[in-house]
């Protein structure tokens, strides 16, 4: 699998959980950027002092389904082809594939941020 900065490949395994593989990127003190590919399970939690601040879960077909026939859109940018539901702060919302995806790179740089302060 080749890798860019904004490639994500989703596959679904038999135990039902999804991986996505991403690119996450880590500016060092030098200036420079650290590129590195990691795999994400989802549901995906952001947790912050043993908190935890958000899951993203994805939409089993029914639910997909559903969503396509109501119309429903990503609540982020607007895609409507939504995948995954994000609750955070008593909120669920549905969100498209891109949408979690950089919700867990920025999630990624807020954990990193958290633990360098």
């Amino acid at each position: 699998m080749s890798t860019r900065s904004l490639q994500t490949e989703l596959e679904v395994y038999e135990s039902a959980s999804t991986r996505a593989s991403v690119v996450l990127e880590h500016p060092r003190e030098s200036g420079a950027v650290v590129s590195e590919e990691a795999v994400v399970i989802f549901p995906f939690s952001l947790t912050i002092a043993d908190r935890v601040i958000s899951t993203i879960m994805e939409l089993t077909p029914e639910a997909r389904e559903s969503a396509r026939t109501k119309r429903k859109k990503c609540s982020l940018c607007g895609n409507k082809k939504v995948a995954y539901e994000k609750q955070s702060g008593g909120f669920s919302h549905l969100i498209c594939k891109d949408c979690a995806i950089r919700y867990i790179r920025d999630a990624d740089a807020l954990q990193r941020k958290a633990w360098i302060h």
